[in-house]
């Protein structure tokens, strides 16, 4: 892609022209050059000036050409690779941290046996972010979570994940009394949302897919709970329970970071697991793809393996 080309591409990112100057290490004066001159060359208008930078439509139909022709690049220089069987190069994979720590560590352990020599690059983000860098062609794929995919994309749905509700010991005790054993095989079949309303609650924030869906959940059945804190990342959450003496709602897929915490913990301070009931807004998870994009072997190889992993994950996990 010529420099002009990837110059564009940088303002459209940042729609600011020093901002944009700085990622590409060179002066504002000489971006602001190599805009006129595309523009001059084309003879369109790229961009609005003021009162604030945004593309024109010239300049988004452009923005979203050079995106494909990345793509199709990409997909070209792949096949050539794997005519030539190269065994190096570089993977580039959006997947949340949660999911990384559960799954990371086996896919890596069979793809360095295979391609030692491929660099993997992991990126933790929400979904929507993820979105938004495969268009830009910086992604090979990503893991999404009721991705809403646009033409570009294409979407192989893996599983639809269920929403747990995760609880310490004492919240449990707090709400069903001494007695509270007697009413785990009940909450192990599905637990009332409502039932935790007094129980100081941890959120995602609404950006979240996973909040989102809890937030749906909630107003279907009337319930109207108010946490205690927000925050984002879900494998937090669940280790600041027994601080708060509170609840958080889990993925099911990471429950197994709850096992694995439970066994660093004394029998008194344990968290719980239990389905919510009544919960139907159950979460797609898909691998996603730019549409026709041609991968190499290796990076080929790792998408199998995400893709077999988290199948795997899912039907292996257990509430208790």
């Amino acid at each position: 892609m010529r420099k002009s080309h990837e110059y564009f591409l940088v303002l459209a990112k940042y729609l600011h022209f020093t901002n944009a100057a700085n990622h590409l290490y060179i002066s504002q004066q000489a971006l602001s050059d190599q805009i006129r001159r595309l523009e001059s060359e084309l003879n369109v208008q790229l961009f609005i000036r003021k009162p604030v930078l945004k593309l024109t439509p010239a300049g988004e139909l452009l923005q979203k050409t050079l995106y494909e022709m990345r793509h199709i690049e990409g997909s070209f220089l792949a096949r050539l690779n794997d005519l030539e069987n190269v065994t190096t190069g570089e993977v580039h994979v959006g997947m949340h941290s949660g999911r990384v720590r559960i799954l990371m560590p086996d896919i890596l352990d069979a793809f360095y046996k295979k391609y030692p020599n491929v660099t993997v690059h992991i990126t933790s983000e929400q979904t929507r972010v993820y979105q938004r860098l495969l268009t830009e062609g910086e992604f090979d794929f990503y893991f999404g979570i009721n991705a809403k995919t646009a033409g570009e994309a294409e979407e192989d749905v893996i599983a639809f994940e269920p929403m747990y509700l995760a609880v310490c010991r004492d919240a449990v005790r707090n709400v069903f009394g001494s007695g509270y054993e007697e009413k785990l095989p009940e909450l192990y079949r599905g637990a009332d949302a409502a039932a935790f309303q007094n129980t100081p609650l941890i959120f995602a924030s609404d950006i979240s897919q996973g909040q989102s869906a809890i937030n749906s959940y909630l107003l279907r059945k009337g319930c109207r709970l108010t946490p205690a804190l927000i925050l984002n990342d879900y494998t937090v959450q669940y280790r600041l329970l027994s601080i708060l003496g509170g609840a958080c709602f889990c993925y099911k897929s990471l429950i197994p970071l709850i096992h694995q915490y439970n066994g660093t913990l004394p029998e008194g301070e344990r968290i719980f697991t239990f389905p919510l009931a009544d919960f139907r807004e159950d979460l797609k998870l898909s691998l996603i793809r730019y549409r026709g994009a041609f991968f190499p072997a290796y990076t080929q190889f790792f998408y199998d393996l995400t893709k077999e992993s988290l199948i795997h994950l899912l039907d292996g996990v257990t509430d208790e």
